[in-house]
């Protein structure tokens, strides 16, 4: 696997945040901060960023997530690419553990 083959987008490191806050709380399980809603009960504007790739074709997406109610799951969020989303719902899994989900 060379360079051109993974990217990382953090988004911690997003250009544009909307209504998300960064929070820390679990740096020392994740390894990274991460992106919370502060809408309390409300949605927030959404989160955005830009990168570019290094040469078009199929990639796989992997979303690190978490249900933080599991009768309500209030963090419910989608990713879009180029405007498209990827057609899953992050965030609302059958377990309130950190999780990888694919996209």
């Amino acid at each position: 696997m060379n360079s051109n083959d993974f990217v990382w987008i953090d988004a911690s490191a997003f250009q544009n945040f909307g209504g998300w806050v960064v929070d820390t709380q679990f740096v020392h399980l994740m390894g990274s901060a991460y992106l919370i809603s502060a809408g309390t009960g409300r949605p927030v504007l959404d989160a955005s960023t830009m990168t570019e790739v290094a040469e078009a074709g199929k990639w796989r997406v992997w979303v690190r997530s978490k249900n933080w109610f599991l009768d309500h799951a209030p963090g419910r969020f989608q990713v879009l690419v180029n405007g498209k989303a990827l057609g899953r719902v992050f965030g609302q899994a059958d377990s309130e553990e950190w999780r990888w989900e694919p996209g």
